[in-house]
């Protein structure tokens, strides 16, 4: 098997800067083992797999070195770059079919990328309970259906020990947004471990 894969840098205005993501456009959908493999092989942040469907209309999905992600903004950008640089560009627009939603990336006529990222649902979670101990990890939850994505809004900015979860937790990843300085930063944190 012969696959083309590109490595883009989005969000930078010169080469070794920015994200960088693999990109590999394929026919159709291959075992996700080997898609896994793939992207444990290149050792990026994200490798995005995408399959057409229709002109502009593709399938997309995110893998990092060790599971499948359900949201990628960068790899994202970086896979329509790929569609607009080199596999259709007389396209100015693409539709990203992905478990998270559709994504449509356009791209401008001074060759700028935009796009927007699905909102989610946001609703009151309860707060943790206190741990006693420093060292004892945060409890466990009682009922999980299966990992989920939490978003967290923060009045202020977060410390690492606000932070915190099991790796077997029902929590598969967090994203948090905070204020900054001039305007509001995004994290993404994939738990492992409890951070003290």
């Amino acid at each position: 098997m012969k696959l083309k894969l590109w490595q883009v840098d989005a969000f930078a205005e010169k080469p070794f800067a920015g994200n960088p993501a693999a990109v590999v456009p394929l026919d159709s959908w291959l075992d996700d083992e080997v898609m896994q493999a793939i992207a444990g092989e290149n050792n990026l942040a994200e490798t995005a797999f995408f399959v057409a469907r229709a002109p502009g209309i593709y399938e997309l999905r995110w893998f990092t070195p060790t599971m499948e992600v359900p949201l990628c903004g960068h790899a994202t950008i970086a896979s329509a770059w790929v569609v607009f640089s080199e596999l259709a560009p007389a396209l100015d627009r693409v539709h990203f079919a992905t478990k998270s939603g559709t994504l449509t990336v356009e791209k401008d006529a001074g060759g700028l990328h935009r796009m927007a990222m699905p909102a989610g649902r946001v609703e009151p979670l309860p707060a943790p309970r206190r741990r006693t101990h420093p060292r004892r990890p945060p409890p466990r939850p009682r009922h999980a259906q299966r990992p989920r994505p939490y978003r967290l809004r923060l009045e202020a900015p977060p410390h690492t020990s606000a932070i915190a979860s099991n790796s077997d937790s029902a929590v598969s990843h967090i994203f948090v947004n905070a204020p900054v300085v001039c305007s509001y930063g995004a994290r993404f944190v994939k738990p492992t471990r409890v951070i003290a």
